[in-house]
Parts: structure tokens; C-alpha cells; sequence
């Protein structure tokens, strides 16, 4: 039997929705040299093209600093989360979205303040039932399937958009479909690698997948 019911969507944030590598690549350098990193050399071209754990070998990170790094880093970005530009074509697609009449949810490692404060700026508030921040890098999955949990969400009926490996690991741990988009932190070649339900290079494809989706389901 067909589903009648529209998908829930869940988006990534950083990458996805906003563009804040380059802020992201800024602050760390910034937070890390505080810390005494200071031989850091982190580009934007590694995080597109790395994983984050040789990122943090390469540049001798401990893993027990790491937590309060993480802390530092979104509490500066919340300082400058007004100078963050979302992703070209993004506001057109969540609005188009919402006005068709999908639910849209945002799970993030990023801090809700940060995340709302940037909704609010680009008027995009209330398009979102449900902003959900956790912490921790490596566990996005366990977020994923608290947040089904708690909204009692059948898996089937949900689709996640990210834009870095971790958020397609994550979904397939999750067992949810997923759209890899290849505007964020990760590149392409990186994305198709770890073979997603489908990859976006722009916000508006994700509008031809769905159409081709729902025609299956309905």
C-alpha cells in the first residue's frame, strides 16, 4: 500500500543550509592557536576532501581537547553568525518546500542558538517544526534516531539532506533515505563514494528528486 503522506525532511545546517566553511576554517585556525595549535594548517580544500578524523591527525588534535575546541568554535560563530550567507538557492528551496507542504527539521552539531539566529535573519523561522542540536561529531546517527523517537517518526516516511560523508553514514545506520549535496564541506567524488539515495549539485535538484519519489510512492 502506498504512503499518502508527504516525507518529513531533515537538514544538516552548516554546509547545507549555510555557508559557514569559510568562517568555520577562520574560527578553528583562531581556536586552535588559543590553545596552543599552533602549527594548524587547515584549508577549506581539506575539509572537502577529508575525513575528519586524518584532519585531526594531521594536525595532532587530542581527542580530549576536542569537546572544548568544538565549544569555543560555535561560540564564536555565534558571534559572527551575521556576516554567514546561507547557500545560494537554499531560501528558494526550503520555502518552496514548505509552501508544497512538507514538514521540514533541522538536526545539527552546530547550537540551536546559532542555527535560529540564522533563521531569523533570512526570515525563515517558522518554516522549520523542529531544530534538534546534539554534541559530538561522530554520533549523528544516535541523534537521528532519538529525534524519530521522540516525534514518533516512521523511518520511511523520512528524507535527510547533508552534505559530508558522516551525514550518509549516518542515515544509512538510521536506515532513512538520503541526499547528499556536494555545495558543503565534502566533495563530490567523497559523496558518491558512499553512495546516497542521490546526489544534488544544486538546491534545485532536490525538487526533481522528490517529484520522481513521490510519483513512486503515490
Amino acid at each position: 500500500m502506498k504512503n499518502t503522506n508527504l516525507p518529513q525532511i531533515i537538514f544538516d545546517f552548516d554546509g547545507t543550509i549555510a555557508d559557514t566553511l569559510p568562517a568555520l576554517v577562520d574560527t578553528i585556525k583562531k581556536i586552535a592557536y588559543n590553545y596552543g595549535y599552533s602549527n594548524v594548517n587547515i584549508t577549506q580544500e581539506d575539509i572537502r576532501t577529508s575525513s575528519i578524523k586524518s584532519i585531526l591527525k594531521k594536525n595532532e588534535f587530542s581527542l580530549l581537547k576536542l569537546p572544548l575546541l568544538i565549544r569555543q568554535v560555535l561560540k564564536e560563530l555565534f558571534n559572527n553568525i551575521d556576516n554567514i550567507q546561507p547557500i545560494n538557492g537554499i531560501i528558494e528551496l526550503i520555502n518552496n518546500l514548505n509552501n508544497i507542504g512538507f514538514k521540514l527539521n533541522i538536526i545539527s552539531s552546530n547550537n540551536s542558538s546559532n542555527i535560529k539566529k540564522f533563521l531569523i535573519n533570512y526570515n525563515l523561522e517558522y518554516r522549520f517544526d523542529h531544530i534538534y542540536s546534539y554534541s559530538g561529531i561522530f554520533s549523528k546517527h544516535k541523534s537521528i534516531n532519538k529525534f524519530l523517537n521522540k516525534h514518533k517518526l516512521e523511518k520511511e516516511n523520512i528524507i535527510y539532506i547533508g552534505d559530508e560523508v558522516r551525514d550518509i553514514e549516518a542515515a544509512k545506520v538510521s536506515g532513512i533515505k538520503i541526499i547528499a549535496v556536494t555545495w558543503g564541506f565534502n566533495e563530490h567524488i567523497m559523496l558518491k563514494n558512499h553512495n546516497p539515495d542521490f546526489i544534488a549539485a544544486k538546491p534545485n535538484d532536490i525538487l526533481k528528486f522528490l517529484e520522481v519519489y513521490l510519483e513512486k510512492i503515490f
